[in-house]
């Protein structure tokens, strides 16, 4: 317990720390993304451990010591926004909303977050009298004169039915190009440059020389506000901004108003891609329940509006150290060379390796070890070396050079005539090839055989158990008892998973056997088409071409396989030696109109947590459904787990329908299916 107190009371002093560096002296470290890492650390330390709560008088985040002489008090609490960097947040956040208000259409109000400073200008009788930053929330600092030397911060509004009493929120914001000037003059004079556009605005806003505030051309984007005196109320969010913009007030220029979460997300994608040629900094988009109405309804937290959430963007690149090269084996004896890195957070995970696909790759990056590399995540899910920082290169630094050996089996390697594959061609004789081979058997879409790992299965290969797949199902309780880190319990749970293994569905059979070109989704069209195994090893390449969506490429690979005579023999020994059965699919299909996967096309994306992905397949499946891995616009469904990748863009863009592990797993229980 004192060792979690102890991490929990570390986590909340590098919190302070960072606080400080941002709001007190506007030097941040961190970036955003890993700041708010570290805040999730801290919440969910907080949510899993209750007594921690009472440790800290504090709701996450530490504020500066404001310096009370300077501050007001909000008329309103000017609260923070929820965020999240993952999709499925938001997702969860507009599901939430609209079960709320079933009947109700709901429009959500989304413009772009832009990465300023926070104020509050409060007029009364039209003119402005205060302004104050957000400080802790509910006292800012007094910044009034600062305020009205910013070119587009109306001193008296404009237009007719003013309120006699409101307060304007928005943000104080810095162009790029204006910061590229300031730093240029500061740089000259030899003082310390800003590092962004927040910190220059920040930095200016509290300027004591109000002459220097005015000289950084400064601006104010206003997204709200809170009208104090009774006054000519409006009912949306929206129609409240149009108001200001009447008053003279600038808002954002990038705004949409839907109900649809696809449309949401799409804007969210697109501002996403073209925020680095915006002329101005933001870090996210922020969305809104429209109706003001609702928003009252729907309340607040102590920390944030129930009724809005901010949506960062992914932080594209990041930094680091390239440690070394290691060269992998795969199943079919390619030799694919992987970064090894020093870890770095990106896009909300640790990245420690990043492949590097091929000797070519590696000669266009002109890549050597300990160079300083620039990495970024394809799709937010796959890490990829982007560029090298050559003029950071080391003396040290070393050319990186492919094996002329297999590492495994020390066979001589082949090269291909344009000599970017390299693979080693010993086959079932190369230890890697042959363990990932019955990996590959054995994984989650295929035979799975939990507890079959891959330290196991190299363990049987190096004292001769096992050689191919087959010879898993003819191992011994008292020759496993034999072998390292084996007592009586594991060896009889590993014997009882693969009994288990051996009754499988056709399709799991034939992604199996590792053919190319067939994956889970061509494995479960050629089952469904032929029904029977003895139906494909009769089968001709014409049978398999007529199978929709098999390509020529993919039943040439097929075809050639099944008519192997090594493959045919390899085949029945599974069967007849292996003793493995198949479950008829057909069978496990609840085929009434209530079933909400029959017939449709599903795909998966991300992790989950109360299912496991293999068990969630093959429950969609039982109930009829089609599992791919490929979005499509034939896509019915997009089954959404945490930290989805390229998928959702895709679905929000041909408009498919999103599901979270939470819809699914209600469906699943009410067909009487229990957590795997």
């Amino acid at each position: 317990m004192n060792s979690i107190k102890n991490r929990f009371l570390d986590l909340y002093a590098l919190l302070c720390y960072h606080d400080y560096l941002y709001h007190v002296l506007n030097m941040p470290i961190l970036s955003d993304l890993e700041y708010d890492f570290l805040l999730q650390k801290f919440y969910s330390l907080r949510k899993k451990y209750v007594y921690l709560t009472n440790v800290v008088n504090n709701n996450g985040s530490v504020f500066p010591q404001l310096n009370y002489d300077t501050c007001n008090k909000h008329y309103t609490p000017m609260l923070s926004l929820e965020n999240t960097f993952d999709v499925n947040g938001y997702i969860k956040f507009h599901n939430n909303i609209k079960n709320n208000f079933i009947d109700l259409k709901v429009n959500f109000f989304c413009e772009l977050k832009f990465d300023g400073v926070a104020l509050s200008l409060l007029y009364q009788n039209g003119k402005l009298i205060r302004a104050l930053t957000r400080g802790d929330g509910v006292f800012g600092e007094d910044v009034t004169k600062n305020a009205r030397v910013i070119n587009n911060v109306p001193l008296i509004l404009i237009g007719n039915n003013i309120p006699q009493l409101m307060e304007v929120r928005g943000e104080v914001c810095m162009l790029k190009r204006d910061l590229n000037q300031l730093n240029s003059v500061v740089g000259k004079k030899n003082q310390k440059i800003f590092l962004n556009t927040r910190n220059a605005a920040a930095g200016s806003l509290r300027q004591k020389n109000i002459a220097i505030t005015k000289s950084r051309n400064l601006f104010f984007y206003c997204y709200g506000c809170n009208i104090i005196t009774r006054f000519q109320r409006y009912s949306t969010h929206s129609n409240q901004l149009n108001m200001l913009v009447k008053f003279g007030f600038l808002i954002s220029p990038y705004v949409l108003l839907s109900s649809n979460v696809n449309k949401i997300l799409n804007f969210y994608y697109l501002m996403q891609k073209v925020r680095n040629f915006l002329s101005l900094n933001t870090d996210g988009i922020v969305v809104k329940v429209d109706s003001i109405e609702l928003q009252t309804r729907l309340s607040y937290t102590n920390k944030f509006p129930k009724w809005a959430i901010a949506i960062k963007f992914i932080s594209q690149f990041a930094k680091t150290k390239l440690l070394g090269v290691d060269f992998q084996i795969g199943r079919s004896g390619i030799i694919t060379p992987v970064a090894i890195l020093e870890p770095i957070l990106l896009s909300g995970a640790i990245i420690k390796k990043a492949s590097l696909y091929n000797k070519h790759e590696i000669e266009k990056l002109n890549l050597f070890v300990n160079d300083t590399v620039v990495v970024h995540r394809i799709g937010d899910v796959i890490p990829k070396i982007q560029s090298v920082i050559s003029c950071d290169r080391l003396h040290h630094a070393n050319k990186i050079i492919f094996p002329k050996y297999c590492p495994s089996c020390n066979s001589l390697l082949y090269n291909n005539i344009n000599d970017t594959i390299v693979q080693c061609l010993a086959g079932v004789n190369c230890l890697e090839q042959k363990k990932k081979q019955i990996e590959h058997f054995f994984s989650k879409n295929g035979l799975y055989a939990e507890g079959l790992s891959t330290g196991i299965i190299k363990q049987l290969i190096l004292n001769g158990y096992i050689k191919k797949p087959v010879d898993c199902f003819k191992l011994q309780f008292q020759s496993l008892l034999q072998l390292k880190y084996f007592g009586k319990k594991s060896v009889a749970k590993l014997l009882h998973t693969l009994e288990q293994c051996k009754k499988t569905t056709l399709s799991k059979f034939i992604y199996a056997l590792g053919i190319p070109e067939i994956g889970v989704e061509n494995a479960n069209l050629i089952a469904k088409y032929f029904h029977s195994l003895d139906n494909i090893m009769n089968c001709t390449i014409t049978d398999l071409q007529k199978i929709k969506h098999i390509g020529n490429i993919c039943a040439s690979y097929f075809y050639n396989f099944i008519n192997s005579k090594y493959n045919i023999e390899y085949i029945t020994q599974l069967i007849v030696e292996g003793g493995i059965t198949f479950i008829d699919q057909s069978k496990c299909i609840i085929n009434n109109k209530n079933n909400y996967f029959l017939n449709k096309k599903i795909v998966l994306t991300g992790k989950f947590q109360t299912y496991k992905r293999s068990n969630i397949i093959k429950i969609v499946l039982s109930l009829g459904g089609i599992v791919s891995s490929n979005i499509s616009k034939n896509t019915d469904i997009l089954i959404v787990g945490s930290s989805p990748g390229q998928k959702v863009i895709n679905a929000s863009r041909l408009n498919i329908k999103l599901m979270l592990e939470s819809d699914i797993c209600k469906i699943f229980k009410n067909n009487n299916f229990v957590t795997m």
